[in-house]
């Protein structure tokens, strides 16, 4: 709050029991210009009141002994002390806490965090509503004290002479617009203060309807005309309302109307005392804002209720239209939410929020790129065509008429989320209007977070509870068939009957689901490992072909049952700086996913020797994969198909890229549904 060089700093009277909190709070206000009067008790709260002038108070709501409630109720109690702003602390947040501050007559709460942006916010708050009070109690008092010398000099001197000291008068305030208009509501006399807070030069307006100081909206209910005929009844009226400036620009007004009848009783007119309390109005709207702010976006969890309320929250008071841009990780835009005060215009209110990269130099776009605020306090025609991407889209940003336009980040742990926008037709947005967005996006962004790990905590309960089904009957299926043939092995025994002729087939087969069961569990570890970022990587020579064809001898059997020959085109050698057991397995999981998919049918490996690095290609020709699936695969728990039509845990080609990151290496696959698959994988030979 801007204060006079020469008025001394505010002296902040802070109540708590804790000394830390105390003193943190105090190192606080020390920063923001204030000196702290520091109480541990209710009790020495009041004894500090009556020996040294205070200008706020921090109260903590529980304390020993007398408590923040009743303290409050003690201070309130005292008029002297009553006009004071009194901010409850609470460590509690929920509504009895808020009921319980405001009833022992607090004039606002706070929660207590670790952060105090809040806290110190609304205390320059209720200070600057404070300063106002008083700023306007003394102009209504310097005015009586006006009124009452002019009536003096009425009864001592001719009516011409106390009319002439009345018009002195109130052409030396500046502060209030003061005029006269006639029986018809024609402005008759217009002061310098009016013509400040009017923008109207005297010559302008003299002899206009007083209708042309509304906006068209009131104009058009005649509201102009019914404001003077209740006051006629009534002799006097406060009224309050926009009132519309030379330039087209509104601020909210308090006037008050006193009818003026003349010697016969006849009315000669109205006298009319104005005073611009924009800033007053738009302290408490802000209030009144950020605390429905906290308690609507704190009710809900879920993601899209939460986006539906973030864009309403601030309408129609704030804003007009509010518009929500969220984008993921790669920074494409995700979700675009959008609300209007007015619901027809809604279809214009969502092409606000569409951006290309020629508009990303300016407005949402713009914010998007930086993660910095942009305020636009007069939006230009030359602005609504800098972030139109055509004429169609021209023509509708034109007709949402908009005066102002703001735009903030949504930013929470470090990380841009999206934006978040407010437009205005009938107000011009400031710094202070900036600030208030800018509170309001740090709320929205903290709620959309949220929701969206809490939805990412469902969706990963789910692929857990998923990926433990699967694991369990992948890991169930080969010990089947191996219980089967060790209790036949065992039969056979004791019946004397175990010949090695018989007995080979059977131990071959187990031999092939003890190593099937081996891979499911490596790569089980392997998932492990990945996630939790202990993937290790031993670097030494290793013979690529060899690999492959090791990996083919171990696949001979498995091959020929899935009946996919396999056409093998590769150099005697190929060495590189490999981790050979890394290596085997990404060969591994590419021929096993090759057998899984296209079974039946033939399968090309190659292996190129492309100087300083390697390629492999596995080449199947199954069932392939849609273009739009193509990513997802690479993606834990993620597959093309149905695992109800196909076995495994939906993690080997996620493994295969891990090690694939892990050795610098790249893979990618080329595929079309029923024309098979093609993974090529692009080894360096000498990692970095």
């Amino acid at each position: 709050m801007n204060r006079p060089s020469d008025t001394p700093s505010h002296r902040i009277l802070i109540v708590d029991d804790s000394p830390t909190y105390l003193n943190q709070v105090a190192a606080a206000m020390r920063d923001e210009g204030y000196l702290p009067v520091l109480a541990h008790s209710g009790e020495e709260a009041l004894a500090r009141l009556t020996v040294a002038r205070i200008d706020g108070i921090l109260l903590d709501m529980v304390m020993p002994g007398l408590s923040g409630p009743a303290t409050c109720l003690r201070i309130k109690a005292n008029a002297s002390w009553r006009p004071i702003p009194l901010l409850m602390l609470t460590g509690r947040d929920d509504h009895k806490a808020i009921l319980d501050a405001l009833s022992a007559g607090a004039d606002d709460f706070v929660t207590k965090t670790g952060e105090l942006t809040v806290l110190k916010a609304r205390l320059r708050a209720q200070l600057r509503r404070k300063h106002y009070e008083d700023e306007n109690r003394r102009m209504r008092e310097l005015l009586l004290r006006r009124e009452m010398e002019a009536a003096e000099a009425r009864a001592d001197r001719r009516l011409k002479q106390s009319e002439e000291r009345f018009r002195l008068i109130v052409e030396g305030v500046q502060d209030y617009a003061i005029f006269m208009l006639d029986p018809a509501g024609r402005i008759a006399s217009w002061n310098p203060g009016a013509e400040r807070i009017n923008g109207y030069r005297a010559d302008e307006i003299i002899g206009c309807h007083c209708s042309v100081l509304f906006p068209p909206e009131d104009v058009e209910l005649g509201r102009p005309a019914a404001e003077l005929e209740s006051t006629v009844e009534t002799g006097r009226s406060i009224q309050e309302g926009y009132r519309v400036r030379r330039d087209g620009t509104r601020y909210w007004a308090n006037e008050v109307i006193s009818v003026l009848f003349d010697e016969a009783g006849q009315l000669r007119g109205f006298a009319k005392v104005t005073r611009d309390v924009t800033e007053r109005r738009r302290v408490h709207e802000a209030q009144r804002i950020l605390v429905s702010a906290g308690q609507i976006l704190g009710e809900s969890l879920d993601f899209e209720e939460t986006l539906r309320r973030v864009v309403r929250v601030a309408l129609p008071d704030f804003a007009s239209i509010c518009v929500l841009l969220l984008q993921d990780e790669s920074g494409a835009i995700d979700r675009q939410v959008t609300a209007h005060a007015d619901p027809s215009m809604a279809m214009a209110t969502e092409l606000l929020g569409r951006i290309t990269a020629d508009s990303a130099g300016r407005g949402i776009g713009r914010v998007l790129r930086t993660a910095q605020p942009e305020l636009i306090p007069k939006v230009t025609d030359s602005f609504v065509r800098a972030i139109s991407f055509d004429q169609a889209h021209y023509e509708a940003l034109r007709s949402l008429s908009l005066a102002s336009h703001l735009t903030v980040p949504l930013t929470a742990r470090g990380r841009t989320l999206g934006t978040l926008s407010f437009a205005s037709t009938h107000r011009r947005y400031d710094a202070v209007d900036l600030d208030l967005a800018q509170d309001l996006a740090r709320r929205a962004a903290l709620a959309v977070d949220n929701a969206r790990l809490y939805r990412e905590a469902q969706l990963a309960v789910r692929a857990r509870d998923d990926f433990l089904t699967i694991a369990s009957h992948e890991l169930r299926t080969p010990l089947t068939p191996m219980q089967l043939q060790v209790d036949g092995l065992l039969r056979a025994g004791k019946r004397g009957g175990l010949t090695a002729e018989r007995a080979t087939p059977r131990l071959e087969m187990i031999k092939r689901q003890v190593e099937r069961l081996a891979r499911l569990i490596t790569n089980l570890l392997d998932i492990s490992r990945i996630s939790a970022g202990r993937l290790q990587i031993e670097l030494e020579d290793v013979d690529l072909a060899a690999t492959v064809n090791e990996a083919l001898e171990r696949f001979r059997e498995e091959l020929c049952a899935a009946g996919c020959p396999v056409n093998l085109s590769a150099p005697a050698s190929i060495v590189g700086r490999w981790d050979r057991l890394r290596l085997d397995q990404i060969v591994t999981n590419l021929l096993s996913n090759a057998i899984k998919y296209g079974a039946g049918k033939p399968i090309d490996v190659t292996l190129e020797d492309l100087a300083d690095r390697a390629r492999l290609t596995v080449r199947d020709r199954g069932i392939g994969i849609a273009p739009e699936q193509q990513a997802r695969i690479f993606e834990r728990f993620e597959r093309a198909v149905s695992s109800e039509n196909y076995s495994g845990f939906g993690m080997g080609l996620w493994i295969v890229r891990q090690i694939a990151d892990a050795l610098g290496a790249t893979i990618q696959v080329d595929s079309r549904p029923g024309e098979g698959a093609t993974f090529t994988v692009d080894l360096p030979k000498e990692p970095s």
